[in-house]
């Protein structure tokens, strides 16, 4: 249960699925999904042809193990390409340090007005589930936000 305070009034909120929001890939983009190419294929005035999809698990793993592998040694990545990374990395397989090392070459390449057209684009890619609950509370619609004193780990009990 989620402790939430409405209107001056306790709620207890279930954890429960039928609250949970998604967030949908923008109708602005939606038209560019190429089925064909598993992703959207966007033609830009100033970055050309952009390939990009939003992150599968296999790419967020390896962006991760990427990112703790520069912090255990003490070194610096550049945050910005990090954002974009998993939205223009199409596969996960073959994906990893190498990989990266030569996207973040590439990046380094680009100007300003192509990282801002392709971080645009990887804003309106997000998707997941959004982080407040759209709860029904005596006849109105309530978004109660989920929170987790011990963060969301704290959901799973290790005994």
């Amino acid at each position: 249960m989620i402790k939430h305070q409405h209107d001056g009034k306790n709620m207890d909120v279930e954890l429960s699925i039928k609250y949970l929001q998604t967030e949908d890939i923008d109708s602005e983009i939606a038209p560019y999904y190429s089925e064909e190419a598993r992703a959207f294929v966007i033609q830009t005035k100033s970055a050309g042809e952009v390939v990009m999809r939003p992150p599968s698990i296999g790419v967020m793993e390896e962006v991760t193990k990427f990112i703790q592998l520069r912090q255990r040694e003490r070194k610096t990545f550049d945050q910005s390409f990090l954002q974009i990374l998993p939205y223009i990395t199409t596969d996960w397989r073959g994906f990893g340090s190498k990989v990266i090392f030569e996207k973040e070459i590439e990046f380094q390449g680009w100007n300003e007005k192509k990282y801002m057209v392709i971080y645009r684009l990887a804003e309106k890619m997000k998707v997941g589930v959004k982080t407040d609950l759209k709860v029904d509370h005596e006849g109105e619609e309530v978004l109660v936000p989920m929170n987790f004193p011990g963060g969301i780990k704290s959901l799973f009990l290790i005994c």
